[in-house]
């Protein structure tokens, strides 16, 4: 299920990842029991959709100020040491300390600037859980769909990892397709475009996080 290709990586691909983290807090979400003061790996998906929608679809905010907001968001509930790594694939054990700490402090406001800006797009799907699995070692998959009024459901599968008391996110995948593979694969192509230089993602990277909103 956790596969990657070209096309999840598209606008349309992110949008849906988009609304998948803001429609959990427009529908309720099914929860089962847990011990008190812990909490399960949907409640911390349904958490997470009810605090980025508050957080993108609030008017009242700059664009620079959404993106704060999302940003710390991010960091709260995403492992993006693992998600940047494992998005460079091999380029990271190549790259320099000075490209490494470069390109992680890059990742994060390149994915922030990603998602704010697709999030527009957004227009009131419904979001649902309808079950949990166990994955490998402390991994679970929250399975979901999002609903769209005149179009057939997308699956939307929430890769969580346990760690200590909380979950974080480590990968989501768009109807069987992984968008921390399809990352890869893009990053992949910028550098092999590059003659391997790994300096033209960071450059690539430089100018999309630059951009005005």
């Amino acid at each position: 299920m956790w596969r990657g290709t070209t096309d999840a990586s598209n606008p349309t691909r992110r949008y849906i990842i988009l609304a998948a983290l803001s429609g959990a807090a427009i529908a309720g979400l099914y929860c089962p029991a847990a011990a008190e003061g812990e909490m399960t790996a949907d409640q911390m998906i349904r958490a997470l959709g009810k605090n980025a929608i508050a957080i993108l679809t609030d008017q009242s905010l700059t664009v620079v100020q959404r993106e704060e907001k999302f940003h710390r968001l991010l960091v709260q509930d995403f492992d993006i040491d693992l998600i940047s790594r494992l998005s460079l694939g091999r380029f990271w054990r190549q790259a320099s300390e000075r490209q490494r700490s470069e390109y992680r402090q890059l990742f994060e406001t390149y994915v922030v600037k990603v998602y704010v800006a697709r999030f527009n797009r957004y227009e009131g799907e419904t979001f649902r859980v309808n079950a949990v699995r166990a994955g490998e070692g402390d991994d679970n998959v929250v399975l979901s769909q999002i609903d769209r009024p005149h179009d057939q459901p997308i699956r939307v599968d929430w890769k969580v990892r346990k760690e200590g008391d909380n979950f974080k996110v480590v990968d989501v995948a768009v109807e069987g397709v992984s968008m921390l593979a399809a990352q890869r694969e893009e990053f992949t192509s910028v550098i092999q475009n590059g003659g391997g230089n790994l300096d033209t993602l960071l450059d690539q990277m430089r100018k999309r996080t630059t951009t005005s909103s």
